[in-house]
């Protein structure tokens, strides 16, 4: 009897003791860029769906809007420091709080959208600076520098992670001499790390898949993508991918036990096949036509949908070959999400489109330019309840797309 409580007690240690009710994700709920709405427009005016509500006074920024049931938060930077904001969902501001200094040596704005999970908020500064705030009133609950805690090296253009947020779990990926670590949610505490072998990050947000029995995190960092069992942090697999500038912004596309990775200017897109043991890959296929910097990909219906850098342009690559048959330059470096049958292209030129997926041809149905804002076009949009969020600035727009929209 013994033996088995034992086992029980190390089972609670390494599970987490209670599912996180994680109200907002990085792309969606399961970080793909599949938003699952439904009753969406499937046209839109000349002008674009109609505003519903707009907030001004953001600050520099690109991240996305995380929206809750009845909440919208958003961060922003102001001079040096980085300004956490709360909406209701008809707009009206609850309140603000300032959370510490932000990234200011290069494209200077907040970097890393808050994720929601029960009642906290939890999201990364430019800086390294993992915080974890009160939905109720922006309280600071914990706060915990991870390039201190774990020696990790600064990166170039300020840390962009999205925090992925499972159970009473927190992962990150400091890099370094530790390329990934799992903190406790609720205090920051380090529950496990993964030994690095002085990679530093890159700008990627990870994702945690159920492959054949394995709880696995896949991220990349500045020479290699990795996967690591969620349960202890061990690396499991290392596989060599490089790009220029060492950017891999796009976060894992996971399906059917493969993996795709891609990075930009002038980077590639690798298909890779990870074995049921979860412990050795082999590369599928690779390409080099969609070199998606910061825009990622949505896999819809067995083809690959995204944009090239900087002047590649709108395409759809084949799941099971990597190639493509059309490429439209005007929809070049495009942040790519899907809802309810239809791809949602936000371009860097500031256009906005609603696509038909179509591996044949590009299938342009509506379009429109965002006017409002300044800065570059980089905020990846979201779609909740029908409403559409997009930030571009200072500003956040949000947008009723739903199928009663004129």
């Amino acid at each position: 009897m013994h033996r088995v409580q034992k086992m029980v007690i190390q089972l609670l240690l390494i599970w987490p003791l209670s599912h996180a009710a994680v109200q907002s994700d990085w792309r969606g709920p399961r970080r793909d860029g599949h938003f699952p709405e439904s009753n969406l427009a499937q046209k839109w005016p000349k002008t674009g769906p109609k505003v519903h509500w707009q907030a001004s006074g953001l600050g520099k920024g690109f991240t996305s809007a995380a929206v809750t049931e009845n909440r919208v938060f958003i961060t922003g930077q102001k001079s040096q420091n980085g300004f956490l904001f709360a909406f209701d969902l008809d707009g009206k501001s609850l309140w603000q709080v300032k959370y510490g200094e932000e990234w200011t040596a290069n494209y200077e704005g907040t970097r890393s959208t808050p994720i929601v999970a029960d009642d906290s908020i939890y999201f990364l500064s430019g800086r390294g600076v993992i915080y974890c705030l009160s939905v109720r009133n922006g309280e600071l609950i914990w706060q915990v520098d991870i390039l201190k805690r774990f020696k990790a090296p600064a990166v170039d253009w300020g840390i962009a992670e999205q925090l992925l947020v499972e159970g009473d779990f927190i992962y990150c990926t400091p890099g370094g001499a530790v390329t990934m670590a799992a903190l406790n949610r609720h205090n920051g505490k380090t529950i496990w790390t993964c030994q690095g072998n002085g990679e530093p990050s890159a700008y990627c947000s990870p994702i945690l898949v159920a492959h054949h029995g394995t709880r696995l995190l896949i991220t990349l960092l500045q020479k290699s993508a990795v996967g690591i069992d969620a349960a202890n942090g061990k690396l499991l697999w290392r596989y060599p991918h490089e790009a220029p500038y060492d950017i891999h912004a796009n976060t894992p596309i996971y399906a059917d036990g493969r993996v795709y990775i891609q990075s930009g200017e002038g980077g590639t897109g690798v298909l890779i096949n990870i074995a049921p043991d979860a412990k050795q890959v082999s590369k599928v296929w690779e390409q080099r036509q969609m070199d998606t910097l910061i825009g990622h990909a949505v896999l819809v219906n067995g083809y690959l949908y995204g944009a090239g850098f900087p002047d590649r342009g709108f395409q759809a690559l084949n799941w099971q070959t990597g190639l493509s048959e059309f490429e439209e330059p005007e929809f070049a470096r495009s942040a790519v999400i899907c809802a309810d049958g239809l791809i949602y292209a936000y371009s860097e030129k500031g256009t906005f489109a609603l696509i038909k997926p179509n591996p044949k041809q590009f299938d342009l149905i509506s379009s429109f330019k965002i006017s409002a804002g300044d800065g570059p076009h980089w905020a990846h949009p979201v779609i909740k309840d029908r409403r559409l969020y997009l930030r571009h600035g200072d500003e956040l727009i949000v947008f009723d797309v739903s199928s009663k929209t004129p």
